[in-house]
C-alpha cells in the first residue's frame, strides 16, 4: 500500500509540475540551466571559506550538498547563486562561474535561480492560496487575475497543497498548516517565476519523517520537470538519500566528492580506504568520518577529487563554455512590479495580519 501511494504521489506531482511549467509566463516557457564553477576560492579577511572548488549541476538532476557544520555548504550555495558579495569589506574571490556555459558574475543570473531559505517567513494569517496569489501578482503583473488564479491552482495541486489551500499558515499562537506544508508553500512562492534552477537551504530541518519524504518527492519531481535542484541536507535518511541523483560533499571549504549517489560508497572504499557499514547509509558514514578526519586527510581527499574532476568534469565544462561564448546576454526573468501594485499588495497583507 505504501509503495502504491508513493508511486501515485510521484506520478500526480510530476504531471502537475509539467502542466504548471507549460503555462505561459510573459509569453515564454522556461527551461532548466546548467551551472558550472572552476577553481573557485572565496575568503573573508584572513579566513579561507572555499578552496579550489570545481563542479557542475545540470537540468533534470537533484543534487544533495553534504558536509559537517561550518564546512562551507551554505557559502558555496550563496556564492554560486549570486547571494554573496564576492569583493569588498575584506572579501576575496577568484575562479570562474558560468551559467549555461557563459562565464559571468553570478549577480547576472541571480534572478534565474530560486532560493528557498531555511527559515519560512510566511504571513501567519494568510493561507497558501493567498500567499501564492500575492507572489504571482507581484511577479506576473502582466497576467490577468484569471490567469494568476489558474496558475496558482495548478501549482497548489502539484505541491500537494490543495487540501490546505484555504487554511491559515499559523504560528506559535495560531494553529495552522503543518511544517511540511509550510515548506512546500515557500517552495511554491519561488516557483511562481518559473526559475531555471532552484537552491534550498536545509528544507527538511524540523520536519518529521513523513513531511520530509513528502517534501523530497516534490523536489524530485521538480527536477524531473527539467530544472536543476540543489539541496543542503543534514543526515538524510536512507529513503531520502536514495532520491538524490548526485551528491556533493564539502569539508573545511574543500570539495571532496561530486558524483552519482550510487558511486559514493565506492568512493569511500577506494579513496578513504574504509568500508561503509551495512547498517549505515553512505551519507551518514562519510559525514561521521569527515567530522573527525585530520586536515591532512581532508586535503588528500580534496586532491583526489580534483584529479577526478579534471578528468571527468572539466571536459564537460569546457564543452559547455565553448558553446556559451556565443550565447546572448541573459534577460531578467521579469520587470519589477509597479510601486502602486507593491503598496496595494503589502497593504492587503498587513490589513489581513491585523484582523
Amino acid at each position: 500500500m505504501a509503495s502504491q501511494f508513493s508511486t501515485a504521489f510521484s506520478e500526480d506531482s510530476t504531471v502537475g509540475l509539467q502542466k504548471f511549467r507549460s503555462l505561459s509566463v510573459s509569453g515564454s516557457k522556461m527551461n532548466g540551466a546548467t551551472l558550472e564553477w572552476t577553481n573557485v576560492n572565496f575568503g573573508i579577511k584572513d579566513k579561507k571559506v572555499l578552496i579550489d572548488c570545481t563542479g557542475m549541476v545540470r537540468p533534470g538532476e537533484l543534487t544533495a550538498v553534504l558536509g559537517p557544520s561550518g564546512s562551507g555548504k551554505s557559502t558555496l550555495m550563496n556564492v554560486l547563486g549570486g547571494r554573496q558579495s564576492l569583493r569588498g569589506n575584506g572579501r576575496t574571490f577568484d575562479g570562474e562561474i558560468s551559467f549555461n556555459g557563459k562565464v559571468q558574475d553570478p549577480l547576472n543570473f541571480r534572478s534565474h535561480i530560486a532560493y528557498v531559505m531555511q527559515d519560512d517567513h510566511l504571513t501567519a494569517t494568510a493561507t497558501p492560496r493567498e500567499i501564492l496569489e500575492m507572489s504571482a501578482r507581484l511577479r506576473m503583473h502582466d497576467q490577468s487575475e484569471a490567469e494568476v488564479k489558474a496558475l496558482v491552482t495548478d501549482l497548489l495541486d502539484s505541491l500537494q497543497l490543495t487540501s490546505c489551500e484555504n487554511t491559515v499558515v499559523g504560528n506559535d499562537v495560531i494553529r495552522g498548516i503543518s511544517g511540511g506544508e509550510r515548506k512546500r508553500t515557500s517552495v511554491g512562492m519561488e516557483l511562481i517565476s518559473k526559475p531555471q534552477m532552484i537552491f534550498l537551504d536545509e528544507p527538511l530541518s524540523g520536519l518529521d519523517s513523513y513531511a520530509a519524504v513528502t517534501t523530497m518527492k516534490v523536489l524530485k519531481d521538480l527536477a524531473r520537470s527539467g530544472v536543476a535542484v540543489m539541496v543542503t541536507v543534514h543526515q538524510p535518511s536512507s529513503e531520502i538519500y536514495s532520491m538524490f541523483d548526485n551528491i556533493l560533499v564539502i569539508s573545511s571549504g574543500r570539495m571532496v566528492y561530486l558524483g552519482p549517489t550510487t558511486d559514493l560508497e565506492t568512493f569511500i572504499e577506494d579513496t578513504a580506504h574504509k568500508e561503509c557499514p551495512s547498517d549505515s547509509n553512505p551519507a551518514d558514514f562519510v559525514l561521521s568520518e569527515l567530522q573527525t578526519a585530520p586536515m591532512e586527510e581532508i586535503e588528500r581527499l580534496a586532491a583526489t577529487y580534483k584529479k577526478r574532476a579534471e578528468a571527468e568534469i572539466m571536459p564537460r565544462i569546457e564543452e559547455s563554455r565553448a558553446k556559451g561564448v556565443q550565447a546572448p546576454p541573459l534577460k531578467a526573468m521579469s520587470r519589477p512590479a509597479s510601486m502602486s501594485l507593491q503598496m496595494k499588495e503589502l497593504f492587503l497583507r498587513d490589513a489581513r495580519d491585523m484582523i
